[in-house]
């Protein structure tokens, strides 16, 4: 049975039709049969044809390097122990990313990856104690610290560095580093503000949090305003939080306090027994005060042989009044015989340091060749040093007045 081209239209792509030109009968013997080739193709239409072979047979080559490439990584050699395979992960049921491995019999088996990293704020503890790595000096030493330090060195750098840690700590509510920031600020350190009224501010919510370094400094701060009872008492007041801490100079102030009856009644017997616990720990001015108090016999029997020995501890230790003490010790011969020696050796060293009584006992000796070798220059140099150092005690008693 035959049929025409327009009655049973094969389905053939428009291009293909264009191309391939085929006797109609061809479509009408078999749907099945192969289409009979015609000779005398065109250039063109062979050009063609070997181009779409060219990209079927590149397609297939990228298809088989693809597949080989995936199995190689697949293929990975049990060893005895643990394999990970770092491009396999899966979630585990807590949300984490875990690797897959391979057991010694071939098994996968998930392990945990290492956990996310994260830091916790640091507490006030913590930011306390890395302020105190780049300070290491102590409450007020740290001004004598901060002098030494030449300006862009790597200690002023280090101050530099610990202000904002100690400020961090101290809005938190940590006690020493308030107390740190008052020093910082009192004096303008480390590149802080210099702002007496906020590190005063500073060092009253130290002392009230209990840090006995800046309850004595408030102590201190009240017994320098004037001296009136009422400031002396003030005064009393935080040396006793201090001392009840075990602070030695908050007992040595508080027993001159009770010696001298200031802001307090005067009582020798506690006096003596606060100013020798201070002088227990190794303070210099509580040996020196508890001397004084065996000299003259307050609170304690009089002993000048054990008041020497404290006055002479406390001089090793470099306290001018003691340094001063031991050489009128040796000069008026009070427990020995004299030894102006030993003296002029003494008030030197007191008087380097600015003991008024020491300089001017030092241009005596000097004037009259006691102990050296007499020279008027020097003897001139140290009457005005010693007149000088008077002036200035008398005027900071006038300034501690006139801020009454």
């Amino acid at each position: 049975m035959t049929a025409s081209v327009a009655s049973a239209p094969k389905k053939v792509g428009k291009h293909l039709a264009a191309l391939i030109h085929e006797p109609e009968d061809t479509f009408v013997r078999h749907e099945t049969a192969a289409p009979q080739r015609v000779k005398g193709r065109s250039t063109i239409d062979i050009v063609l044809v070997c181009a779409i072979l060219f990209l079927s047979v590149s397609m297939g080559i990228y298809l088989l390097s693809l597949l080989s490439h995936g199995q190689e990584k697949a293929e990975v050699p049990v060893s005895s122990g643990k394999e990970v395979f770092s491009s396999d992960t899966v979630s585990s049921d807590a949300g984490s990313p875990v690797e897959t491995v391979l057991s010694a019999e071939g098994e996968r088996e998930p392990v945990p990856a290492e956990p996310l990293s994260y830091s916790a704020p640091k507490t006030p503890e913590e930011l306390f104690q890395e302020a105190q790595n780049y300070a290491s000096g102590t409450g007020m030493d740290l001004y004598e610290e901060a002098q030494r330090a030449v300006p862009g060195s790597g200690k002023a750098q280090d101050l530099e560095k610990a202000f904002p840690l100690y400020k961090m700590a101290a809005d938190s509510g940590h006690a020493a580093a308030q107390y740190y920031v008052y020093v910082f600020e009192m004096i303008g350190l480390g590149g802080a503000p210099f702002d007496p009224n906020t590190a005063m501010n500073y060092l009253r919510c130290s002392a009230e949090n209990g840090y006995a370094a800046a309850q004595f400094e408030l102590g201190v701060s009240y017994a320098m305003l004037d001296p009136s009872p009422e400031h002396y008492a003030n005064a009393a007041v935080w040396y006793e939080k201090a001392a009840a801490q075990g602070y030695g100079m908050a007992q040595n102030n508080l027993g001159n306090l009770y010696y001298r009856g200031n802001g307090v009644p005067t009582d020798y017997r506690k006096a003596y027994q606060l100013i020798r616990a201070a002088a227990e720990q190794g303070i210099p001015q509580a040996k020196f005060n508890r001397g004084t108090m065996y000299e003259d016999g307050y609170g304690v029997v009089p002993d000048r042989r054990k008041a020497f020995d404290l006055y002479y501890e406390a001089a090793m230790a470099g306290y001018p009044p003691a340094q001063s003490y031991v050489a009128d010790y040796y000069f008026y011969g009070v427990i020995s015989a004299p030894n102006m020696q030993e003296a002029f050796y003494w008030y030197s060293q007191a008087a380097e340091q600015g003991d008024t009584a020491a300089q001017y006992q030092l241009g005596y000796m000097y004037k009259n060749g006691i102990g050296v070798a007499q020279n008027d220059q020097y003897a001139a140099l140290w009457y005005r040093r010693a007149a000088d150092s008077e002036q200035a005690e008398e005027q900071s008693a006038v300034n501690t007045m006139s801020r009454a």
